[in-house]
């Protein structure tokens, strides 16, 4: 293992010695969807986008095993990138710390940038030679099952003149019927 610096140098032959070239300048970016749990148990649906360069190549190259997989922009399941093993610990970290409303809403800036935090914290200590620039909190939402009683709930707590425990012990459908409700949305 040794780093070469810009300019003519000799190379042994492809068996005994391989190079590879990394580009400083570009930015690199993986997109991750997962569906994770929040702190007060719901389900929440998350879409991030983590774009990221490289500031030291000798660290890139020598201390972590498979960085990133080059032309993989997205983080499946089991994805063997370092970068998206680090994505997805620190969602997991950040996402089971909040509340889903929290996460939904009003946080969405604040999960975005804890996330890049945590990041680049573990990166740092892998000394992977990854740079995080932004973590973008691109889409959350619960999932497709729990939708439209997602949306019932957040209508109802937003025009009740009651409050949310009331309308739950006393029902939505009675309370509130739909036809009601959807003109003012």
């Amino acid at each position: 293992q040794r780093t070469a610096m810009p300019g003519t140098g000799c190379n042994l032959p492809i068996p005994i010695e391989t190079h590879e070239t990394v580009n400083f300048t570009g930015i690199r970016s993986v997109e991750k969807r997962t569906t994770m749990l929040t702190q007060d148990e719901n389900i929440v649906e998350l879409a991030f986008s983590v774009q990221y360069r490289i500031n030291n190549a000798e660290d890139y190259l020598f201390n972590v095993e498979n960085p990133d997989i080059p032309g993989d922009r997205t983080c499946r399941f089991g994805s063997r990138s370092t970068i998206c093993g680090v994505l997805d610990s620190a969602i997991r970290d950040v996402v089971g710390k909040n509340k889903m409303d929290y996460i939904l809403r009003e946080g969405r800036t604040e999960i975005s940038n804890t996330t890049e935090t945590l990041m680049q914290q573990v990166l740092d200590s892998y000394q992977a030679g990854i740079q995080v620039t932004t973590v973008n909190l691109q889409d959350s939402q619960p999932p497709d099952a729990v939708q439209d009683a997602f949306h019932i709930t957040f209508v109802v707590k937003r025009f009740s003149p009651l409050g949310h425990q009331d309308v739950k012990s006393n029902g939505i459908t009675r309370r509130f019927p739909l036809t009601a409700i959807a003109p003012a949305i």
